[in-house]
């Protein structure tokens, strides 16, 4: 079914050749896309992929809309086909360079995978051709490192998962946490506070209920068990190795904000230990949430972002399976950052307190 649906975009192409535009669309046509946009999301808010798939299988042989293409670029993301929708977002900005929103899409999907240069690269050549209030915004948001989805208010993209946001609407956002079983989840002890039970909701826009098994005081970690896993979440592998200083890493966490959102991955260094042992290192990026993942290059977890009382945001370190979890004996090939985010989309977690 994927292959199926990502041939959605070579039929596109070929319907170029056909030289439709939406401004030729009468307005019965504008109607009708209009709709299929609105079937779509609301299948999406249900987790009915396959019946989204479906609508924009047939839309795409209707129409050759800016709005339709996007539409299926928030389908793969929703689908947790992160490359996929990469590729489906590149060409719909190369075919509509003066539709902004699809340079502001393919943009901020560049900038969540870690490929901020690339972004910044798209965002200032099409500034210089069509001058944008959003697009300059990306831009700023990408130069200083702070990314915000609220500023955007463009009525045919969403930069974050369509979900249902009612059974979580005014609960705390506590942490971003990393699913290392398909049961289990692992997260910063000392960011939950006092709370016992928690809801969680990952990359792809979908909420479980988990409470506390174990703490482990020691490393300031904390281990949840998710309740209603259905479908069943993905895992994440850990590494038993530890790495070296000026190792480069990756880092996969959220935005501190409870709006639902896409995790960002961020490319840096690993620091130092800390305190003469290999159990905690400093981190180069200060302003990442805590609960987010560490990965080496293969893209195994190597550790999590930590409070442990300082102002300061050390990784500690995942070994000698410290946490009782099975660990991967030995490294795998080097897979590049956009692989690396879309096993991370499904695996990475917003938590927050159950009243």
């Amino acid at each position: 079914m994927k292959k199926y649906f990502v041939a959605i975009i070579f039929l596109i192409c070929s319907l170029l050749s056909l030289k439709l535009r939406a401004d030729n669309y009468t307005a019965d046509q504008q109607k009708k896309i209009q709709q299929i946009q609105q079937i779509v999301k609301h299948d999406l808010m249900k987790g009915d992929i396959e019946h989204a798939r479906n609508q924009l299988e047939e839309a795409a042989s209707n129409f050759h809309s800016e709005e339709i293409e996007m539409t299926m670029v928030q389908t793969l993301m929703q689908a947790g086909e992160y490359r996929h929708a990469l590729s489906a977002a590149a060409h719909t900005q190369a075919e509509h360079q003066d539709f902004s929103d699809a340079t502001l899409f393919y943009a901020w999907l560049l900038a969540m995978g870690g490929q901020t240069q690339p972004a910044i690269n798209l965002l200032s050549s099409s500034l210089e051709i069509h001058p944008n209030s959003e697009l300059s915004a990306l831009l700023a948001q990408i130069n200083s490192g702070q990314f915000n989805s609220n500023a955007f208010t463009s009525k045919n993209i969403q930069l974050s998962p369509i979900t249902d946001t009612k059974a979580i609407n005014n609960n705390k956002f506590l942490a971003s946490g990393i699913v290392v079983g398909t049961t289990v989840a692992i997260t910063s002890r000392i960011s939950l506070e006092k709370n016992k039970r928690f809801f969680i909701r990952d990359g792809l826009g979908r909420v479980f209920k988990a409470h506390i098994d174990e703490t482990f005081t020691d490393i300031h970690l904390a281990r949840l068990i998710i309740e209603n896993p259905a479908p069943v979440l993905n895992s994440t592998e850990i590494v038993n190795k530890t790495p070296f200083p000026g190792t480069p890493i990756y880092s996969v966490g959220f935005t501190h904000d409870a709006k639902p959102n896409w995790p960002e991955l961020r490319i840096d260094i690993l620091g130092s230990p800390i305190g003469g042992t290999e159990k905690m290192y400093s981190l180069n990026i200060q302003n990442i949430d805590y609960g987010a993942g560490i990965y080496n290059l293969s893209g195994l977890l190597i550790g999590i972002v930590i409070n442990d009382g300082s102002s300061l945001r050390k990784v500690q370190m995942l070994i000698n399976d410290s946490i009782g979890n099975d660990v991967v004996k030995s490294a795998p090939p080097r897979i590049p950052a956009d692989q690396v985010y879309e096993k991370a989309l499904q695996t990475t977690v917003q938590i927050f307190e159950d009243h």
